[in-house]
């Protein structure tokens, strides 16, 4: 199974994280990497941790995954511009994914969706190029079978 079909399937969704990042093939959300060059703001997340939950006779059905998601703002001269519009971009993410309605999101059975921690990132690359970010954490629960 992978969670993170489900996840840019549920954000891709979401017109309050949409009218950020974009949306359909204009969708800035990544798996993973997000390649040197692509424009800002975007959200990249992956799957940190799949966690089975087998019983004593068979295989797991159920597992709890552990996902981060990145949301990533330029940093600019404005004092406060891109921190109170990264953690707009998280609100946005964190009102999608927390408590979402369990259902089937790109042929994953999400069962669960938990907002557990958030940190504030600053990320400078070499160019000398400065992003605010902002880092939550999640657990999903997905049905294997």
């Amino acid at each position: 199974m992978n969670a993170g079909n489900a996840i840019y399937t549920l954000l891709n969704a979401a017109t309050a994280v949409t009218n950020i990042v974009g949306s359909g093939t204009s969708c800035r959300v990544y798996p993973l990497h997000v390649a040197q060059g692509k424009a800002m703001p975007y959200i990249a997340y992956r799957c940190t941790l799949d966690q089975p939950n087998p019983s004593k006779s068979s295989a797991s059905t159920l597992d709890r995954y552990r996902v981060e998601i990145m949301c990533f703002y330029k940093a600019d001269q404005n004092a406060d511009g891109p921190y109170t519009k990264v953690n707009t971009l998280a609100d946005a993410v964190r009102a999608t994914l927390d408590k979402c309605a369990a259902g089937t999101y790109a042929g994953i059975n999400l069962r669960e969706c938990n907002y557990r921690t958030q940190r504030d990132e600053w990320i400078q690359d070499a160019q000398n190029e400065g992003a605010v970010a902002i880092m939550q954490e999640y657990s999903i629960w997905i049905q294997n079978a």
